[in-house]
């Protein structure tokens, strides 16, 4: 009987080791199927997520060639900006140079005027009172001075 008792509390401490385990093996099965529920929630992202990526590639791509695009544009603008400068400062230039002839040529006027009221006791000269080639310069020199004004404003 106190074999049999010995074999039975053996037995009883084996079931009760084979319980214990039996609980730590359903705990960690418990632990990997919420790893796994977790992971098959994760995957269920992935596919939306391509397709944003794919979407957001798609964009940059796009927007890559827009600026590239914008950059020559920039370019060729800049160039035109800088002919257009070099025109200005030409054409201001070229008015300031007109407008000094025409200093000279309205000096040149005024004493030939002057001269010429001394020489006609009192009569003024007038515009058809100079000669040929000073009328044709002073009128060549208004009529660019004016356009130039023009082109300048």
């Amino acid at each position: 009987v106190t074999a049999q008792l010995v074999k039975c509390k053996e037995r009883l401490e084996e079931l009760a080791e084979a319980k214990e385990q039996l609980n730590k093996e359903q705990e960690s099965r418990e632990a990997r199927v919420c790893a796994v529920l977790e992971l098959e929630a994760e995957v269920a992202t992935i596919p939306p997520l391509k397709r944003q990526i794919e979407e957001y590639k798609q964009r940059l791509t796009q927007a890559e060639l827009e600026v590239r695009e914008l950059r020559r544009e920039l370019g060729r603008h800049g160039v035109e900006g800088r002919n257009l400068l070099e025109l200005k400062k030409s054409a201001e230039a070229e008015a300031e140079k007109t407008k000094r002839e025409a200093r000279v040529l309205k000096q040149e006027l005024a004493s030939a005027m002057e001269g010429g009221e001394a020489a006609s006791s009192g009569q003024g000269l007038g515009v058809t009172d100079l000669s040929p080639e000073t009328a044709e310069r002073l009128a060549r020199l208004e009529r660019e001075n004016k356009s130039l004004t023009e082109l300048v404003a």
